[in-house]
C-alpha cells in the first residue's frame, strides 16, 4: 500500500496586501488635521460673537474620516486619520493639563 505523490506547493504565493501605509500615512494626516481644526475654531470662535461656530470645523474635521470609512477602498484612511485624530487630541491635551498644572505651583 503506497501513498500517492505529494503535489508540489506553488513556489509563488504573492503576500497579502497590508494597510500599514494607510494607518501611517492617515494617523499623520489625522494628527494634522486636529491642530488645523482647532486653531481654525479658535480663531473662528474669537471672531464671530457666537462661540459655538468655533466648534464648526471640528466637526467638520472629524465628518471627513467618517465618510472616508464608508467606502470599502478608503476605509483604512479612515481609519488611520481617526487614529491619529484622537492620538493627538489626547497627547496634546496631557500636555496643556502639565502646563496648567505646572503654573499652579
Amino acid at each position: 500500500m503506497s501513498q500517492p505523490p505529494v503535489p508540489q506547493a506553488d513556489p509563488f504565493v504573492p503576500p497579502k496586501k497590508g494597510h500599514a501605509l494607510e494607518l501611517v500615512l492617515g494617523a499623520v494626516i489625522g494628527g494634522v488635521d486636529v491642530v488645523i481644526t482647532g486653531v481654525l475654531g479658535l480663531m473662528m470662535s474669537a471672531n464671530i460673537a457666537n462661540g459655538v461656530w468655533g466648534f464648526a470645523p471640528l466637526v467638520v474635521g472629524l465628518l471627513i474620516p467618517l465618510v472616508l470609512l464608508l467606502n470599502g477602498s478608503t476605509r483604512w484612511w479612515g481609519v488611520g486619520i481617526l487614529i491619529g485624530y484622537f492620538l493627538t487630541l489626547i497627547v496634546l491635551g496631557g500636555a496643556c493639563v502639565a502646563i496648567i498644572a505646572s503654573f499652579s505651583g
